[in-house]
């Protein structure tokens, strides 16, 4: 009896360690799966906020939607930690609410347990942002309609340790105080998009300004329009309020050049099995102008330019002038023959009209069937006669 019940409570025993064990891994393998980390200040000499909120959302990419999983708020260290567990085949993502923007910080699976998110003091001062490339491309050029396709991708940098927000609260806030681009004249189709925090883009005439916040570091922005252009040129007056240091425009091989003294012709570029010319420039100072011209641009050809002018309001003006030009020729033509007319009656001698008179009577008559016709005939020639060998004009 002893020994049946030392048999079992070593079956207990080693029946208990291995669900310890199980459990002790499955509390472990959950921990690995629950997010934290520290909310770090990247400003020198500035404290954590204390109205930070952090929001963790599981992103659906099949379904295109966001799902709100839950919040939580960072100590006094900014140190915080999510109840929740992850799976490693989704997709997360952190929002920052409370700082100087709102920001996010998308997950990585192998770095659930050691997240660090930094935020920044803002700056209304755009001092320390420049551009360190900017690329202006021209895809297509559409002769027909005298349209040039650009598309331009820049790399930006604030250098400080402050994120730049513009104080759109601030009536005096004029164009100057944005980020901001300058675009050829009749531009249109503008289109942008950027690894920056969410923004807004306002167009004027000249080109465009962003609200987006920069924060410190390198971004790109990928810029995308059209612009119309004037027989066979295209003039960008391209100017550069925070520099360039490296700049180069491409343009297809045969369909155009680029005049301008800040440019230098470089080797041809192939991009899909199209060659373009390259034409670049460095050491862009800060409002600089660069008064780009293309030249030697494609241009319609004699059907394209018949399509052109019918579909133009143009045509329509033409058509209009030449049918009142063939209008006031016909009318011009009835009066002058009225006129003439007019005229040959005035110089008949007063026997004539009188004789032409008396055929006039002669012919109602014989309408009439007043008289008969053999008559008529007789008497019309007596009175045509007379007429004739009459005196003649006056």
């Amino acid at each position: 009896m002893i020994i049946k019940i030392v048999l079992v409570s070593s079956f207990c025993v080693s029946l208990l360690a291995a669900l310890l064990h199980v459990n002790t891994e499955t509390a472990t393998g959950s921990e690995h799966n629950r997010v934290n980390g520290t909310v770090v200040m990247g400003t020198k000499g500035e404290s954590l906020p204390d109205t930070i909120t952090l929001k963790l959302f599981e992103i659906d990419q099949t379904a295109n939607t966001i799902t709100e999983i839950e919040s939580t708020t960072p100590d006094y260290l900014g140190n915080f930690k999510f109840r929740s567990s992850l799976s490693n085949l989704k997709n997360y993502r952190i929002v920052v609410i409370g700082s100087s923007y709102i920001d996010y910080f998308d997950l990585k699976s192998e770095n659930y347990t050691s997240v660090e998110i930094k935020i920044y003091s803002k700056t209304t001062s755009l001092e320390n942002i420049s551009v360190k490339d900017y690329l202006i491309m021209i895809p297509s050029l559409n002769a027909k309609n005298r349209i040039a396709g650009f598309l331009s991708v820049v790399e930006i940098e604030n250098s400080s340790d402050r994120v730049w927000i513009p104080d759109i609260t601030n009536p005096s806030l004029t164009g100057l105080d944005l980020f901001r681009f300058n675009l050829p004249k009749r531009y249109k189709s503008l289109s942008v998009e950027s690894q920056l925090p969410e923004g807004n883009i306002l167009e004027i005439e000249t080109g465009f300004a962003m609200t987006n916040p920069i924060p410190p570091g390198s971004h790109s922005i990928l810029i995308g329009y059209q612009a119309e252009y004037k027989e066979d040129n295209l003039k960008f007056p391209l100017r550069l309020p925070f520099g360039a240091n490296e700049i180069k425009i491409l343009i297809p091989k045969d369909k155009g050049i680029i005049k301008n003294k800040y440019f230098q012709q470089t080797e041809n570029i192939i991009i899909n099995q199209d060659t373009f010319l390259s034409f670049e420039g460095s050491k862009i100072e800060k409002g600089t102008q660069l008064d780009v011209e293309f030249k030697e641009l494609p241009q319609p050809n004699a059907q394209e330019n018949l399509i052109n002018l019918i579909q133009s309001r143009t045509y329509s003006v033409i058509l209009v002038g030449f049918l009142s030009i063939i209008i006031l020729m016909v009318i011009s033509y009835f009066f002058w023959k009225h006129l003439i007319d007019t005229q040959g009656q005035e110089n008949f001698t007063s026997r004539q009209k009188l004789l032409i008179h008396q055929i006039a009577l002669l012919d109602r008559n014989y309408e009439m069937n007043e008289i008969p016709a053999e008559k008529y005939h007789k008497e019309r020639t007596i009175l045509m006669e007379k007429i004739i060998s009459s005196d003649s004009f006056e």
